[in-house]
């Protein structure tokens, strides 16, 4: 299985977790989540809604925000650790990483 064929829950529908599907910077979306370079992730701990991920890529020079969560086989953990790994790299070529 490849980082781009984990799934997360929208609503009723499973949806793919990577690239996250909408990143925003100074307060505009910027949507097409494959560009980049990743730059950063870190875990946000969140009792009402559940843990997540933040992650940063930069894009024509500006940081672009997402937030990251995937429902198996890996654990948040795993993927924290897995795009940790991968910081300096396109977001395009994580897609492809095996887990």
């Amino acid at each position: 299985m490849r980082m781009k064929e984990l799934t997360r829950r929208h609503g009723q529908v499973a949806v793919p977790a990577w690239p996250p599907r909408v990143w925003a910077s100074g307060g505009s979306v910027f949507t097409q989540g494959h560009l980049g370079v990743l730059k950063s992730v870190q875990r946000i701990r969140d009792r009402e809604i559940g843990d997540w991920l933040a992650v940063v890529a930069v894009h024509d020079g500006r940081d672009h925000h997402a937030a990251f969560r995937c429902e198996g086989p890996l654990s948040l953990t795993e993927c924290e650790r897995l795009l940790r790994d991968h910081i300096g790299r396109p977001v395009r070529d994580i897609g492809e990483v095996q887990v």
